[in-house]
């Protein structure tokens, strides 16, 4: 599916889980069946799952995490299942982090994205840093405060990191990423992810945008990320759609009957979305 919506999909259980006292884990191990095949996925395998985490993450951060909030873990292979995982173990995440999280938020979540100025973040891309910093200073003293409310104490290298954040950038919306299950079946487990001093950072290089910022960041295997005109190469004569991972695995897909709408905000009267459209029409895939 499309990035943006991967993050509209993780903005949903976030609202959620906020709103909860506890948050359990069932603690699921990768199993292979005594021919090799997957049987069991891991919980700390699946990107949705660790999205969850993810929000628990944030909370802690944001110091979000309710007076008696508990981190409750579901172990199905153990004779004593059930666990409370310490607060203090759950991992930290810097400020850098979280501003960018924030703005894959503010750009995936469809009931705060404003797609409409996608564009014009892009563009500023081009101006001269000098442009930028003068356009930045009227804006900080004379508009966005009667959007925004203060912004006294926020700096332009924040406005460039905006700037040149991935969540702009037409791939995000345009893009699928499909993931191999084989190939996801890494085995993670949840002392794995505890002890990641890079969780945010490789959740988010799901995309392979980070791993020429960030070194040592984790790689996913069997992760293909293209955009739609790239997807009609491998159209198949009975109207499947056949694509290769990098470990020769084939995933199969083929087109859904449902539809995925995206609303593209007018501005002064003027339609933003793709072809000068309002309710722009998006393919859905499906995997055979």
């Amino acid at each position: 599916m499309p990035e943006n919506r991967r993050w509209a999909f993780v903005s949903l259980p976030d609202r959620k889980i906020r709103e909860c006292h506890e948050f359990w884990i069932f603690n699921t191990r990768n199993k292979l069946n005594s021919n090799g095949e997957i049987e069991e996925v891991g919980y700390w395998d699946s990107w949705w799952c660790l999205g969850e985490f993810l929000t628990v993450i944030r909370m802690k951060y944001a110091g979000q995490l309710k007076t008696n909030f508990k981190v409750m873990i579901f172990n199905p292979d153990k004779d004593n299942p059930i666990e409370e995982l310490p607060l203090d173990q759950i991992p930290s995440m810097t400020d850098e982090q979280n501003r960018e999280l924030a703005r894959y938020f503010a750009n995936g979540d469809f009931l705060e994205t404003g797609l409409e100025t996608m564009d014009g973040m892009r563009n500023k891309r081009k101006w001269p840093k000098v442009l930028r910093y003068v356009y930045f200073s009227f804006m900080k003293r004379f508009i966005w405060p009667m959007i925004f409310g203060d912004f006294r104490n926020y700096p332009f290298v924040y406005f460039e990191e905006s700037i040149k954040s991935h969540v702009y950038d037409k791939s995000f919306v345009n893009n699928r990423i499909l993931e191999c299950n084989i190939c996801n079946a890494k085995g993670m487990t949840m002392n794995d992810v505890l002890k990641d001093e890079n969780y945010v950072w490789n959740f988010l290089n799901i995309n392979s945008y980070y791993s020429d910022k960030i070194p040592g960041l984790r790689t996913y295997k069997g992760v293909i990320n293209l955009s739609e005109q790239e997807l009609r190469k491998y159209l198949q004569q009975d109207g499947t759609y056949e694509i290769s991972c990098e470990n020769h695995h084939t995933l199969k897909i083929k087109k859904s009957l449902d539809k995925f709408y995206i609303f593209w905000q007018p501005r002064n009267g003027k339609p933003t979305g793709p072809n000068k459209c309002v309710i722009e029409t998006v393919d859905l895939y499906e995997v055979v």
